[in-house]
């Protein structure tokens, strides 16, 4: 693992509706889980090719060193963007690196 190429800034979290006590009305509050460095790619080549079989190619990967608790639904910021997580694969132990499989919030 290299970590030279964890060089982009990112944070994990859920919203969640939480009451207001005030209006007694729920809002929509962003709530962090997690922020750490990560590694930003996009699939090329023959895996752009595999993506695009299973309408993937506008998918966003991101990986990140290995943490428990991160969930398939979780919203992922980057750069002022929001992305919803997919699917999360954890790494071996000779590679250490989880990748979450990303696609953007419209």
């Amino acid at each position: 693992m290299n970590p030279a190429k964890l060089d982009c800034r990112i944070e994990i979290g859920q919203n969640k509706s939480i009451k207001n006590p005030e209006t007694k009305l729920n809002e929509m509050v962003w709530v962090p889980f997690h922020s750490c460095w990560a590694e930003r790619y996009e699939p090329t080549g023959r895996a752009l090719f595999e993506a695009a079989v299973s309408h993937l190619e506008n998918e966003v990967f991101f990986n990140i060193r290995p943490k428990d608790g991160i969930t398939p639904g979780m919203i992922l910021k980057y750069k002022g963007e929001e992305y919803k997580i997919g699917s999360v694969r954890y790494g071996t132990r000779k590679k250490n690196l989880s990748s979450l499989q990303c696609r953007r919030v419209e």
